[in-house]
């Protein structure tokens, strides 16, 4: 299981914008719980988006970026909006 993952503290009415480089990608923002049964393989809930490389703003605490199982190359950068 390959992706880009970054953990980030948001406080209410923040958001999370989440710029891609490179290729298009899934952009998934789910909690902690949810980030832990989703490496486990468990059933688990997120935010999703598919992106390219405009910027995509999301609420959330764990980002993660993956290609969905096609190829290509991707870089993401995180920042958190106050």
């Amino acid at each position: 299981m390959n992706f880009l993952h970054s953990r980030v503290h948001i406080d209410e009415g923040d958001a999370v914008l989440v710029k891609l480089h490179g290729t298009e990608a899934n952009i998934r923002v789910m909690d902690g719980l949810n980030f832990r049964r989703y490496r486990s393989g468990s059933s688990h809930r997120s935010l999703s988006s598919v992106s390219r490389s405009y910027p995509s703003a999301l609420r959330g605490l764990e980002c993660r970026c993956d290609l969905g199982g096609l190829g290509g190359k991707v870089e993401a950068s995180v920042h958190v909006i106050h």
